[in-house]
């Protein structure tokens, strides 16, 4: 009998399938920091992370103070993960 692969995005778990930041190369979760890119359009550095899922409460307190905007409750692989705020591009 095999063994489950453990996931370090598991807290030690086992999970016969990836999670979601597994499957995304570059996920992050919520609470983590990352230094965001400038806008490819503009080079503006006022930027929001683009948060997918359903949201919660907090998240959606969170959005309208503008830490982060909701990006829907589909996800995929090639969702954006910046919005631009001075010129409204993501990527």
């Amino acid at each position: 009998m095999g063994t489950a692969k453990q996931s370090p995005l598991t807290n030690g778990m086992t999970s016969e399938r990836p999670l979601l930041a597994e499957s995304r190369r570059d996920a992050l979760p919520m609470n983590e920091k990352r230094k965001s890119p400038n806008c490819p359009e503009c080079g503006s550095d006022n930027v929001t992370r683009i948060i997918f899922g359903y949201p919660s409460e907090e998240m959606a307190k969170q959005s309208e103070r503008g830490e982060i905007v909701l990006g829907g409750c589909v996800i995929s692989d090639d969702d954006p993960q910046w919005h631009y705020n001075d010129c409204e591009h993501e990527s």
